[in-house]
């Protein structure tokens, strides 16, 4: 089947092996331990052990628990990554990525990700406040996509739901 691939990029080793187990029963799954990104190496992480580790928020400061963990986690860039997979198509990417959705979506569009339907329908988690300039940097991206994809569902700020909607050719 076309749809027989679950595919999960995951940098904090702990949560990518527990995802591993809660799907193990299941075939065709395929769960990595790394993010991806527009570069490839290994980065600290900030508030690393909780579900919203991210690779941007590192000040303590600005910390939303108390559990301020220290961590590394590797990133690959997304389009090799997708090569060496042999990734063809994406029916459906889902993008919560803790603020680094201003750095990998405009990588993607400049890769040409986003043409001809190689990625169809793309859900992306927004996190405001999370990279200087998100809102010009959302402006662009939303610009760029709108020449492949309709927005189709809006739950502004956060949640976006854009489908293909131009030639497979």
């Amino acid at each position: 089947s076309d749809y027989s691939r679950l595919i999960g990029f995951e940098p904090q080793m702990h949560a990518s092996h527990a995802a591993r187990e809660r799907l193990r029963l299941y075939s065709g799954v395929e769960i990595y331990d790394y993010g991806l990104a527009e570069k490839n190496g290994v980065f600290a992480m900030g508030e690393y052990g909780v579900e919203y580790a991210g690779f941007l928020n590192l000040d303590p400061a600005r910390s939303r628990t108390q559990a301020k963990g220290e961590g590394n986690g590797e990133l690959r860039e997304i389009a090799s990554v997708f090569a060496r997979l042999r990734i063809e198509h994406v029916d459906l990417m889902l993008l919560n990525m803790e603020g680094y959705e201003f750095l990998l979506v405009p990588h993607m569009l400049k890769a040409g990700m986003f043409t001809k339907g190689y990625i169809e329908r793309l859900v992306l988690q927004v996190h405001w406040g999370t990279t200087p300039g998100d809102d010009a940097i959302y402006n662009a991206m939303v610009a760029d996509l709108q020449v492949t994809h309709k927005r189709v569902y809006d739950e502004i700020p956060s949640w976006g739901l854009w489908q293909y909607s131009g030639s497979y050719l």
